[in-house]
């Protein structure tokens, strides 16, 4: 992907977390968009994603939508499912966390952005510059790194 559409992508990406405030639905609907795959059961299911899994802090949102995603893409690609594809799908799985840990530390919601969630003062701080830049700089690079494996 050159460089004009990776920052469309990354454009679009955080357009979207701030209209819908689901950076899980936000990754599921670019990834749906981009596959022309449109489902809105999968929208629904994740929704409740964002802030590590119903705002509890733990797996963020962009992970776990992340995976979902990987999971849509080679299912996208493969007519029969064998153990290889499901080996090879764990494989992505695990290298996608991996890369988004270097990245940005953690894949636990609370120990990135280090908000309680549950209350509204942590909500109200969730809008705060400094907080919602995390999450849509994740957002946007891990679109990136999904999209290179819808080139592949």
């Amino acid at each position: 992907m050159d460089k004009t559409n990776q920052d469309k992508l990354g454009r679009q990406s955080q357009l979207i977390l701030l209209k819908t405030k689901s950076c899980a639905l936000t990754q599921i609907k670019l990834f749906q968009e981009k596959l022309d795959n449109h489902d809105n059961e999968i929208l629904d299911a994740v929704s409740g994603l964002s802030g590590g899994v119903l705002s509890k802090g733990s797996t963020c949102g962009v992970v776990f939508s992340g995976a979902l995603s990987l999971a849509m893409l080679l299912d996208n690609k493969v007519v029969n499912w064998t153990n290889q594809h499901e080996i090879a799908l764990h494989n992505q799985i695990r290298d996608y966390i991996v890369w988004f840990e270097e990245n940005y530390k953690s894949s636990l919601c609370r120990e990135r952005i280090k908000l309680d969630l549950w209350t509204a003062k942590g909500v109200a701080k969730l809008l705060l510059p400094q907080k919602i830049i995390k999450c849509l700089s994740h957002t946007k690079g891990s679109m990136l790194y999904l999209s290179s494996m819808i080139e592949e």
